[in-house]
């Protein structure tokens, strides 16, 4: 799979990375950091708090799903395989992958409300 999609494929996390995003949202952020997603900057998007931390212990920026779907949408290098995208983390580089659904899931929400 990874030389099909050109790009190395994230393992599971380790004890140290799970431990650092349980702790940076714990604490409300990511190493004293306040928790606003990396990419858009604010802490609520559609009542949803940042959910998906980067994968580099030293980074471990938050991130809301359907923020780091549409980043990952507008990286050329980014890789899809059926709905989930890999591509690297705006901040250091790390590969990171999210899958597409949260962006329907979204819609879906938006829509009940109206």
């Amino acid at each position: 799979m990874q030389r099909i999609l050109e790009t190395r494929l994230p393992g599971k996390p380790s004890a140290a990375v799970l431990a650092a995003s349980q702790s940076a949202a714990a604490s409300g952020g990511s190493g004293g950091k306040n928790a606003d997603c990396g990419i858009c900057y604010a802490h609520l998007l559609a009542d949803e708090a940042p959910s998906k931390f980067c994968d580099n212990v030293k980074c471990a920026q938050p991130f809301h799903s359907n923020c780091l779907v549409e980043w990952l949408r507008s990286t050329p290098n980014t890789r899809q395989s059926f709905n989930t995208l890999f591509g690297t983390c705006p901040y250091c580089g790390e590969v990171l992958y999210c899958p597409t659904c949260p962006t329907a899931v979204l819609i879906v929400k938006l829509t009940k409300r109206c």
